[in-house]
């Protein structure tokens, strides 16, 4: 799926037509959307964001590092800056999880960077923002989305 489609999905939610909007604002509130289905699969603890990783002394932070999986799991490993290392008195070798950042995306020709079935969220928020700046109120809009995306990740096993 590009991004295009997931555009062509928000813009049928409104009825309205691409010519209607601005691409840069677009791109914007695409990546917005993404960032914000992310982090309610992060908080979801959906098991589609972590990636296992094993350390045996310091690390450089993988590029799409977001946070140890769950938080709690960062012992015994201390990460500053852009690395991650085993603390004092930590065994030799650390398995941990960490969640993943989604990749921002830069053109209608990009792929969507989650999995498909979350591409329909991606699209809602991008309507419900277009919507905003006509001065709608949203808030209960947001809500439903975070409340959708939530009870999709628990039937995933989430």
């Amino acid at each position: 799926m590009q991004i295009s489609d997931v555009h062509a999905l928000a813009l049928s939610m409104l009825n309205s037509d691409l010519s209607d909007y601005d691409s840069t604002k677009l791109m914007t509130y695409t990546n917005a959307g993404i960032g914000y289905v992310q982090n309610l699969r992060i908080e979801g603890k959906d098991p589609l964001v972590k990636t296992q990783l094993t350390i045996t002394g310091t690390i450089s932070r993988p590029s799409n590092f977001f946070g140890f999986f769950p938080p709690s799991s960062a012992y015994p490993l201390i990460a500053t800056g852009t690395n991650i290392s085993l603390a004092p008195g930590a065994p030799p070798s650390v398995d941990f999880f960490y969640s993943q950042k989604a990749a921002r995306v830069s053109n209608v020709t990009d792929a969507f960077p989650l999995p498909d079935e979350y591409s329909d969220f991606v699209a809602y928020y991008i309507s419900i923002r277009l919507q905003s700046d006509n001065s709608m109120d949203v808030t209960q809009d947001l809500s439903i989305l975070a409340n959708d995306v939530n009870a999709f990740i628990k039937a995933k096993g989430g």
